[in-house]
């Protein structure tokens, strides 16, 4: 028996700036998976927020499937780091299997 994996995603969105320092965003998204696992079908929508403190630092707040997300970054000289919260990220297509999933992500970039 082969351990096969289809994934298939489709998402839509807008965003627009409520001000210079404000950035709303919104998206629906599905994602379709098939294996000899089970399959499962999750679409919902998200929705975000995302204020610039200054030149350097943002904030942001949103909605992930109703369940709340949040974080923050800082992009200076060629590089960035940020930082996310999402609450029970992925329950509705893992949940059965895993349980509860808080989730926490520490990004860090670097351009040349």
């Amino acid at each position: 028996m082969t351990d096969d994996f289809t994934a298939k995603e489709y998402v839509i969105g807008l965003s627009r700036r409520a001000s210079p320092q404000v950035l709303l965003a919104a998206e629906w998204a599905q994602l379709e998976t098939e294996s000899n696992f089970a399959d499962a079908v999750a679409s919902g929508w998200h929705f975000g927020a995302e204020w610039g403190i200054n030149s350097d630092f943002d904030l942001r707040v949103g909605s992930n499937d109703q369940q709340l997300c949040a974080g923050g970054g800082y992009h200076a000289n060629g590089w960035g780091a940020n930082y996310t919260y999402i609450h029970n990220w992925n329950d509705d297509v893992l949940g059965f299997a895993l349980g509860d999933s808080d989730t926490q992500q520490i990004e860090i970039s670097a351009a040349w």
